[in-house]
């Protein structure tokens, strides 16, 4: 439908000029819009001004703008004061002319403001109602100029959240959070809170060194399964904990490395056991702690070392071995292998002369019947 007070346009990057067909009595009534913004003259992105002062029929923009842009150029006649208050003076026709404008232009407008409203709003026909199996969960949309029902799904694929778009949400808080609630391939959240998660979860970090996994109360983390647990490393399993164990078949946790075989029995029926890496070691039939004792003549050193915190020379063929108890803790239950390093076929003895939870003293002697001590290098595990 034609407008008299206003006219549209789409842009095409290249037009600068736009004409309107409408009559003003003023410069100052001319009114831009677009995309629905209001524009003035000068604005940063589109400035603008009329052809003519006298007589305009144009609007000019600075440059041209941007393509695809709706440009809407229409009247607003001043409607807060009169043209021309009249006394007794003989009556001017230009006068009379620009009042009488004044309140026909205002109805113009007016009246096309009113016919757009009813395109707008019903004047193609009755708002529909939800049909049956249409009384939950559904939304009123235009489409082709009318309004239609449509269901939330179809609602979300109009406004590009169906199920391959990707939704952009600074923070995003529920109470339950699952897959067959939530319908997206991907999505980018800055903050995600949520009470519970079911079905697949994959945590990304994009653009940052690491990802982490943080628990920021004080309250437990809790990693809890029906199954084993397993933590894997590019796509390849390196660790594992069994909820199971061969003893009776009780549920206990035993975290072990990918492809080692698990032990026929513990202890300890408290903790779960790690049989190879870094870190506090529970289990009874694993190397526990190892090193090798060098420069015994003179300061010994240790070498090749894990799960030890010292060697000291007490006296000739006298050493205490310490071991750290950050990642052995201390026992009367733990067992310690001294052999020597070099020369063994000489008659060399080496044995634990005495120990306390957290240490082992030994001694060596150069013959069979321990009668006569000497310095000598030599390696240590204990299990």
């Amino acid at each position: 439908m034609s407008f008299i007070t206003k006219i549209d346009y789409t842009s095409d990057g290249v037009t600068d000029t736009f004409t309107f067909p409408f009559s003003v009595i003023s410069p100052a009534d001319i009114s831009v819009s677009i995309d629905g913004e209001a524009v003035a003259q000068d604005d940063v992105t589109y400035p603008w001004a009329p052809n003519s002062l006298s007589n305009p029929t144009s609007v000019v923009f600075t440059s041209a703008p941007a393509t695809d842009k709706n440009i809407r150029i229409f009247r607003e006649t001043d409607r807060t004061t009169l043209y021309k208050e009249y006394d007794n003076s003989p009556l001017a026709a230009d006068d009379l002319n620009k009042s009488f404008k004044q309140l026909l232009f205002i109805e113009q407008e007016g009246t096309d403001d009113l016919q757009e409203a009813e395109i707008l709003f019903g004047s193609v026909g009755a708002t529909p109602s939800p049909g049956d199996g249409q009384e939950n969960n559904h939304f009123l949309v235009s489409i082709d100029g009318s309004w239609q029902v449509r269901s939330a799904q179809a609602v979300l694929d109009i406004i590009g959240f169906g199920n391959d778009g990707d939704v952009v949400i600074q923070s995003l808080e529920a109470g339950s959070l699952s897959s067959l609630e939530l319908s997206a391939v991907s999505g980018t959240i800055e903050n995600l809170i949520v009470e519970n998660v079911s079905g697949g979860f994959t945590l990304s970090s994009e653009g940052n060194g690491y990802t982490e996994i943080k628990n920021d109360s004080t309250k437990d983390f809790v990693i809890a399964s029906k199954g084993d647990i397993v933590f894997r490393v590019d796509d390849t399993e390196a660790f594992r904990i069994d909820k199971t164990t061969p003893l009776g078949n009780v549920t206990r946790g035993i975290m072990h490395t990918y492809g080692e075989d698990l032990p026929t029995e513990y202890t300890n029926t408290n903790v779960g056991i790690a049989l190879s890496g870094n870190g506090f070691i529970s289990a009874k039939n694993t190397t526990k702690a190892w090193a090798t004792v060098s420069n015994t003549t003179t300061t010994p050193t240790l070498s090749d070392d894990f799960g030890i915190a010292s060697v000291v020379k007490n006296s000739t063929g006298n050493y205490t071995i310490t071991i750290d108890t950050n990642v052995i803790a201390a026992s009367n239950g733990l067992i310690f292998i001294p052999y020597i390093k070099d020369n063994y076929s000489s008659g060399i003895t080496i044995g634990v002369a005495s120990r306390t939870t957290s240490s082992f003293t030994v001694q060596v002697f150069s013959d069979y019947n321990g009668q006569n001590v000497t310095d000598r290098d030599f390696h240590f595990q204990i299990f």
